[in-house]
């Protein structure tokens, strides 16, 4: 896996996690399986862009502030 893709699934924990939400409850809100979610942010699969924009979006952020936290680093 690329750097950014790893990057892209610590943030997705990270902000998870800040949010206090399990993967259970990130599943319902984005209708993605848990499973799934665990996958991603362990960098075994990669997130579309869809993927990505529902599973930040159910965190409550856009993709768009996602690319430029990822920016700045």
């Amino acid at each position: 896996m690329t750097g950014e893709y790893k990057d892209i699934a610590q943030l997705l924990y990270k902000l998870r996690k800040e949010k206090r939400m399990s993967q259970m409850v990130l599943a319902d809100k984005s209708g993605y399986t848990p499973a799934y979610i665990s996958k991603v942010e362990n960098g075994i699969k990669v997130p579309t862009m869809t993927a990505a924009e529902d599973l930040f979006g159910a965190l409550g952020y856009k993709i768009k502030f996602v690319v430029e936290l990822e920016a700045e680093k």
